[in-house]
């Protein structure tokens, strides 16, 4: 039931209750001083990468969405290009699109899948975001994984960086002109160097190709890098050997780095070079964090963007479809991402603990501290808090954050603009200590849930079900009495739903009789500000398909004779739990062929006997008891290609010019002896410094080079690929000055 205790009171209230637990403290064991004079990183982003899985309905995609944006407080997303050959789809670029690393063939490229990526995931967290006033931030990151679905990076692709600088720029250009959003970062390559051969001279070749071309097509748009798999790897492998690079550095705006594996000091190198130029750093991928790492990365990386590894890490979908449950750390880190917002700078906190972390950050003048507890509960005062009034609230171990109330910071006797307070931190504990703005705020919904969250009329052996409880819970800032109301938002055709409970935190609903999708909404008042939820709950006639999920081959994915086979792969997810079995098929196969299916029972199989080129179709069945469900997946075998391009007599005419001369004519002979298709490209190897190489026809067998402005040497490197392979030819060039040096 509402309280009838004036608003006013329930205010004055929770303020002396605090004030009283605190002054209850008379000495701190942990002394904990904030210094806002001294300033660190600004805190740019929070992000996650963006994948939900397929079957997941949109409207429950958007109420995640809105969640992990108001809620949690992300703002940045990692979008990845379409990858691997699926049942859903190819990679963005499957083959090389038209041999012409400088024209897009859009037919070749797979926009459908793209589109559908950015439709449902991006478009409405960006439009969260924006809608509170935060800028959302997105970076594209491909992956190329030599033993993973993605695939091995073509060769094409890896061995042609003018073709690697159109792959990347027709996705974004796509992304923009399609949906008028701009990547703020474009990473080479998720993990350079982990299973892939992209080392830190053909990643520093991609950048200092895609760069320019970035620029040409007006995108402002910048190299996120190196991406590598720790910090040891992105400074040593990486960082340290293009540092020299002058041509790299220029299209560089942010340096990132994962966890997986030894990260100091060297994120902390890391921070510091970014400092010394003026690039914000960001940790952007591990699959186990906690509130340590958090620490560690604002710290010892002084990251401005921290991403979880997905949204999968702090939300679990339900097989419903109707619902998800917020799980690991998300309470922990929702103590800093919620309050925590861009622009915030963080200042340097001092604890005389170790078990107790603080950080602490000022944003347009006021303050937020969070404290990050260990083993064991601590009396700590924090002090130079600006004076004013506080809320505060925490997660202890990983559960469900509460609000403890407000307190008012005063000064003492009124002598400066500072004051402390003392406050007890339960052991395993994540407290926020936030500035409280002086209107009242809005309650904050913790939980809403139907249990069951779905219904089953075909259950065998058992009266037919026709009722679930709702329940809400929520916590409030102030401490108001919060009152709860539920309705019918909506529901089926001739179903006629009760609430028993309906001025309840919690309600029994009955009467659900007609399958369909119910629809029931939670009010939740503290008697200034309601929020609201939806709980969407569905009743089915009888039992659910399973849903397939991933069906796709790999180990190789892409197939070119003489290999002759790759492993299958899919899996299956029941609503109801049920056992399911898998069936693969051969559907059809070339001519002339004899495919074999190692294992046609299991959700991996291996395949052999793809000896004919062709379209292999496969057909994968996931059964439950009462259905089958039939996905179909193509998997193409190309003829062999034994000839690499051949490149004969390539020269420069002249080899030596003399200041003020700046320019040659290059040339090269090329040709396969399959008579494949060839696409060329021109690049600059080395050069003295302070020089700008230009070419008139990059991506062409001959062209003419300008901008030999400094004596020395330059190597300049022809790249020829097809399908499957390649060949280079270096051709170097001597400049002299004027006195034939």
């Amino acid at each position: 039931m509402k309280s009838q205790i004036p608003h006013r009171f329930h205010f004055v209230v929770s303020i002396l209750v605090v004030v009283v637990l605190c002054e209850v403290i008379a000495s701190a064991d942990v002394d904990v001083t904030l210094y806002p004079a001294v300033q660190h990183q600004t805190i740019l982003g929070w992000g996650a990468a963006s994948w939900s899985p397929p079957w997941v309905k949109q409207s429950l995609r958007e109420a995640l969405i809105r969640d992990a944006v108001n809620e949690l407080g992300l703002t940045r997303l990692r979008l990845e290009l379409p990858s691997g050959n699926g049942a859903d789809g190819r990679a963005w670029e499957w083959l090389n699109d038209d041999w012409d690393p400088l024209t897009a063939n859009w037919s070749a490229f797979n926009t459908a899948a793209a589109d559908a990526r950015i439709a449902e995931m991006i478009v409405p967290f960006k439009q969260a975001v924006e809608a509170n006033g935060d800028s959302f931030n997105l970076y594209v990151s491909p992956s190329f994984f030599d033993g993973g679905s993605s695939g091995a990076a073509p060769v094409w692709l890896l061995n042609d960086p003018g073709e690697y600088a159109e792959f990347a720029l027709s996705y974004l250009l796509n992304l923009k002109n399609t949906f008028g959003i701009e990547a703020d970062f474009y990473c080479i390559l998720n993990e350079a160097g982990n299973n892939n051969p992209f080392n830190a001279s053909v990643v520093a070749q991609m950048i200092k190709t895609l760069g320019p071309r970035l620029e040409t097509a007006g995108l402002s748009t910048r190299i996120e890098f190196p991406e590598s798999v720790n910090a040891q790897a992105a400074w040593n492998s990486y960082i340290q050997n293009v540092m020299g690079d002058e041509d790299v550095w220029p299209y560089v705006g942010c340096l990132s780095y994962h966890l997986y594996g030894t990260n100091d000091p060297y994120r902390s190198y890391i921070r510091d070079l970014g400092l010394s130029m003026s690039l914000p750093t960001a940790q952007t991928e591990y699959m186990n964090l906690n509130m340590n790492y958090l620490y560690d990365d604002l710290v010892l990386g002084g990251v401005s963007y921290w991403e979880i590894y997905g949204l999968g890490q702090c939300f679990e979908w339900n097989p419903n479809n109707t619902s998800f449950n917020r799980i690991n750390q998300y309470w922990n880190f929702r103590q800093v991402m919620h309050y925590v917002r861009p622009g915030a700078v963080r200042i340097e906190a001092v604890s005389s603990d170790p078990n107790l972390r603080v950080l602490a950050f000022m944003h347009d003048g006021l303050m937020t501290a969070v404290l990050i507890n260990g083993s064991g509960s601590r009396a700590a005062r924090i002090q130079n808090l600006p004076v004013g009034t506080y809320g505060i609230c925490q997660s202890i171990g990983s559960g469900v954050y509460q609000e403890l109330g407000l307190q008012t910071v005063v000064s003492p006797r009124g002598q400066s603009e500072t004051g402390a307070l003392s406050i007890n931190v339960p052991s395993n504990t994540v407290m926020t200590v936030y500035s409280h703005p002086e209107a009242n705020l809005p309650p904050s919904v913790t939980d809403f849930k139907a249990t069951p969250d779905y219904l089953n009329q075909s259950a065998p052996g058992r009266t037919v079900p026709s009722t679930t409880t709702l329940s809400a819970s929520a916590t409030d800032p102030e401490r108001d009495l919060l009152s709860y109301t539920w309705s019918v938002t909506s529901q089926p055709d001739d179903a006629n739903a009760l609430l028993s409970s309906p001025n309840s935190s919690t309600t029994a609903a009955t009467g659900l009789t007609v399958a369909g999708e119910y629809v029931f909404t939670v009010a939740i008042s503290d008697g200034l500000n309601i929020v609201t939820r939806d709980v969407a709950f569905n009743v089915f006639a009888d039992n659910q398909p399973p849903y397939v999920l991933d069906v796709h081959n790999r180990l190789p994915v892409r197939i070119t004779l003489p290999t002759s086979s790759t492993q299958l792969r899919c899996a299956g997810l029941d609503l109801e739990g049920d056992l399911l079995s898998y069936r693969w098929t051969v559907a059809s196969q070339p001519a002339g062929a004899s495919v074999s299916l190692a294992a046609p029972t299991a959700t991996n199989c291996q395949v052999t006997g793809m000896t004919v080129a062709g379209d292999y179709i496969f057909t994968v069945e996931v059964s439950d008891p009462t259905h089958t469900v039939v996905r179909e997946l193509t998997v193409p075998v190309y003829p062999p290609n034994p000839s690499a391009p051949v490149i004969s007599n390539a020269v420069a005419s002249p080899a030596v010019i003399t200041l003020p001369a700046d320019a040659t004519r290059l040339s090269a002979n090329t040709s396969d002896a399959d008579g494949d298709s060839l696409s060329h490209w021109w690049s600059v190897k080395s050069k003295p410094a302070g020089s700008s190489p230009a070419f008139s026809a990059q991506n062409s067998s001959s062209t003419n080079v300008t901008g030999l402005t400094t004596a020395g040497t330059y190597i300049l490197t022809l790249s020829v690929v097809d399908q499957t392979k390649f060949t280079k030819r270096d051709v170097t060039v001597t400049v002299l000055d004027n006195a034939g040096n």
